[in-house]
């Protein structure tokens, strides 16, 4: 028996928690770059805002109408300084060349424009598929978006309740259970009985990731994995500088 008869966008957490993001981190922006739209979970949600979206892709999806293909590491077809926001969601693992990627970024982006970005943290598990050549921490992600021209204004690190839609059925199955309870008793829409739900995890979820104590239970799980909002600056982090400084006269 189906619970729908077009299963709500978001009812996943591990869907859930990175498209509120980062909505939440582009309100106010309305030209929004989104690099990398496997599945379409931003584009379609960001579509709900009203948002300008242009899509890039290396890889063709038959789903995404005028999308550009072509890798975001090299030069792009759009004019400096044309971006309010940028998207790069579970990107920035699949790149050899991150860093000119995060240049080009920088360039189309106008000057205090935002980037949005998740990525997966070191764990056996993240290291595992092949398609990943990048695997980050919350430290060398800083560094390398500071040596970018971005810094970090919030950071929050996901585990527990993104993973929890995966940890078992019986809880996928609960969960499914109570956005259908929620829809019946307050007579909302699916996609709202979700929000209801869902927003409870995702904000357990932001909590959960930004604390030490608790980040330390985020590890446990095959979700780990930063979420973050940067925001472009005029001057980019010279670690040229720190290297020099470091290593100097070593000999």
């Amino acid at each position: 028996m189906k619970l729908w008869k077009e299963k709500p966008l978001l009812r996943s957490t591990d869907n859930y928690i990175p498209a509120v993001n980062t909505a939440r981190y582009l309100e106010g922006q309305k030209r929004i770059l989104l690099v990398g739209d496997a599945g379409g979970r931003e584009r379609q949600y960001l579509n709900r805002f009203g948002k300008e979206l242009y899509v890039l892709d290396i890889a063709p999806q038959d789903h995404t109408p005028n999308l550009i293909v072509q890798s975001i590491e090299k030069r792009t077809p759009f004019e400096d300084e044309f971006f309010d926001g940028v998207v790069m969601n579970e990107v920035l693992e699949h790149l050899f060349w991150d860093l000119a990627a995060l240049e080009e970024v920088y360039r189309v982006m106008k000057n205090n424009g935002v980037l949005v970005v998740s990525v997966p943290y070191m764990s056996n598990i993240q290291d595992a598929p092949e398609h990943h050549v990048r695997i980050h921490s919350p430290r060398t992600m800083r560094r390398l978006l500071e040596r970018a021209g971005f810094v970090i204004e919030e950071h929050f690190c996901r585990g527990f309740c993104s993973r929890l839609i995966q940890l078992n059925p019986l809880i996928r199955t609960l969960i499914y259970l109570s956005h259908k309870a929620v829809e019946v008793v307050t007579r909302r829409s699916p996609d709202e009985a979700v929000d209801i739900v869902n927003g409870v995890l995702e904000r357990l979820e932001r909590f959960l990731g930004t604390h030490a104590l608790t980040i330390r239970f985020q590890r446990k799980f095959a979700s780990y994995g930063g979420m973050m909002r940067a925001r472009k600056v005029s001057e980019k982090k010279n670690f040229d500088e720190i290297q020099i400084a470091t290593f100097k006269n070593r000999a």
